[in-house]
């Protein structure tokens, strides 16, 4: 968990530091009926995102991160994919996502994610 609110805090911010061991548990206790995945690449833990509780059907991904290092290689794109899977099998029939980041639009489209009408 240290791992993956590290690289989520890293993700959106480069200068955030480390997550606590502390902290992380804190966290951990308000992950009922989430799903929380940490993307790997050598090793090292780069990409991280969770999805939020299925209600009536629908679930939020929230969190979606990569380290600015590793933006670009399909990261992002696989930890929303890996989400969204695990959301539909835990009972999901809608998943969805907010951005207001065009960078993080285009990953989310080119991951499947389409545009709701307004």
């Amino acid at each position: 968990m240290v791992e993956n609110l590290t690289v989520n805090e890293q993700g959106f911010d480069p200068n955030a530091v480390a997550v606590s061991d502390e902290a992380a548990e804190a966290f951990r206790t308000s992950l009922m009926g989430c799903a929380a995945v940490t993307g790997y690449w050598g090793g090292r833990s780069v990409a991280a995102g969770m999805h939020k509780p299925v209600r009536d059907g629908r679930a939020e991904l929230a969190g979606i991160a990569t380290l600015i290092e590793f933006r670009g290689r399909g990261f992002g794109g696989a930890v929303a994919a890996w989400l969204t899977r695990v959301a539909f099998t835990a009972g999901a029939h809608t998943v969805f996502l907010t951005t207001d980041d065009e960078a993080a639009h285009r990953v989310y489209r080119r991951s499947g994610f389409r545009d709701a009408a307004s």
